[in-house]
Parts: structure tokens; sequence; C-alpha cells
């Protein structure tokens, strides 16, 4: 009973998740990593993606994809 709990919630947040995943995947295979960057507000629109914390009161991130600078 709760295995099929626990496997029908994690088919939900993927299902709901697959673009972003899909895309940070890819950048990931391009060399970007996530990268800890406390609370900061969010800039609109997003230049990477980001992990957004309470999108409608007050949208704030705490981790980023960024490319490692060369």
């Amino acid at each position: 009973m709760i295995e099929g709990f626990v496997i029908g919630f994690l088919a939900l947040v993927y299902g709901e998740s697959h673009e972003f995943i899909s895309h940070s995947r890819d950048l990931m295979d391009r060399g970007y990593t996530w990268e800890y960057i406390g609370y900061t507000e969010v800039d609109y629109p997003p230049k990477s993606p980001a992990i957004i914390i309470n999108r409608e009161t007050n949208p704030h991130v705490y981790w980023k994809l960024r490319k490692p600078e060369k």
C-alpha cells in the first residue's frame, strides 16, 4: 500500500517536472553545475534553470545551474 503511494507520488512529481529535468540534464551534459547561491530574489525572466521557492508571494532561489568559468 505505501509502496504504491510512493511510486504514484514520484510519478506525479516527474510528470509535472519532466521538461525542467530534461533541460537541466542537457545543460549538465554541456558543463553546467548546480551552484548554491543562497537566498536570492528571482530575476525575470530567469537566465538559467533554478529551483524557485514561493513562486506566488515572494519568489526566491537557493540553487541555480551555472556554467563554470574558464
